[in-house]
């Protein structure tokens, strides 16, 4: 009974090794083709439509890259229960 106890220990071992390698490369090639559907599409219709999301370029005539935005006046009421 011994024998037979410490093979079956040895296959469930291994194939918890091997299921841990499998679930490995599954999530790799799950977690790839969500970042190429989520981020590539995204980035190839912003390229299409010209859309720049990031301003890199660098301008030695400004003194800052700092952008305004437009705010105005809320109500006191539109913060209370925003949604």
């Amino acid at each position: 009974m011994g024998k037979i106890q410490l093979l079956f220990s040895g296959i469930y071992a291994g194939l918890g090794k091997f299921g841990s390698i499998v679930s490995s490369i599954i999530n790799l090639i799950f977690l790839f083709i969500v970042f190429v559907l989520g981020i590539g599409v995204v980035s190839l219709i912003a390229k299409l439509v010209g859309k720049k999301f990031l301003t890199i370029k660098m301008d030695k005539k400004l003194n800052t890259y700092w952008q305004d935005t437009i705010m105005t006046k809320r109500k006191k009421e539109d913060y209370l229960k925003p949604f």
